[in-house]
């Protein structure tokens, strides 16, 4: 049986930080542990819409808005490289750009086309926030509990009941509901 202690570099967290905040509960050798600490933020990005952190340099292609404000799927911009309107670059001169709400205004109004917009743009934080790194071993941490989805188990002199992420279920990788709320600040809304 083959099992992933191989770093993800991708991730929230470590399993140095795991093993840290669990005083060594979960070893950072621990097996899947890398796989869990992956499937959390990969989840914590797929509620949240975006990269989240670190810094990532992407192209963004969008649909033009018709109008002369461009709403990014970002919540940090640290910079725009280039923005090309069907093939045609843009004069960095004729907008401006919101790093914290991640929108661009144009000078002039852009194309209404699907597909007519590129973004290049390095965003994200860095680092990643400490309520997303936080999470993000919370939901490693309950998955790794029980691997199985056990809810309970008994013997003669002992009773352990696992915490459940929903009626009758323990472990898994889930957001619970409560964890949405610390997740709110960096969701994004609905786009145009």
């Amino acid at each position: 049986m083959a099992d992933d202690t191989t770093p993800q570099p991708f991730a929230f967290a470590s399993a140095e930080q795991m093993e840290e905040r669990t005083e060594g509960a979960i070893p950072k050798d621990r097996p899947f542990l890398a796989t869990a600490l992956a499937v959390a933020t990969q989840m914590i990005r797929d509620h949240c819409g975006w990269v989240v952190g670190p810094v990532a340099t992407d192209t963004l292609f969008l649909d033009g808005p018709g109008s002369r404000l461009l709403v990014l799927p970002t919540l940090r911009i640290v910079e725009v490289t280039a923005i090309r309107q069907s093939g045609q670059p843009l004069d960095s001169t004729s907008y401006r750009v919101s790093r914290s709400t991640g929108m661009i205004r144009s000078a002039t109004p852009l194309s209404a086309e699907f597909g007519a917009i590129e973004v290049d743009l390095r965003h994200g934080y860095d680092p990643v926030p400490e309520p997303i790194v936080d999470l993000t071993l919370q939901m490693a941490a309950r998955a790794l509990g029980s691997p199985l989805g056990v809810v309970r188990e008994q013997t003669l002199v002992a009773n352990v009941t696992w915490s459940t992420t929903a009626a009758g279920v323990a472990g898994g990788t889930v957001i619970l509901e409560h964890e949405l709320a610390a997740l709110a600040p960096y969701t994004l809304g609905p786009l145009p």
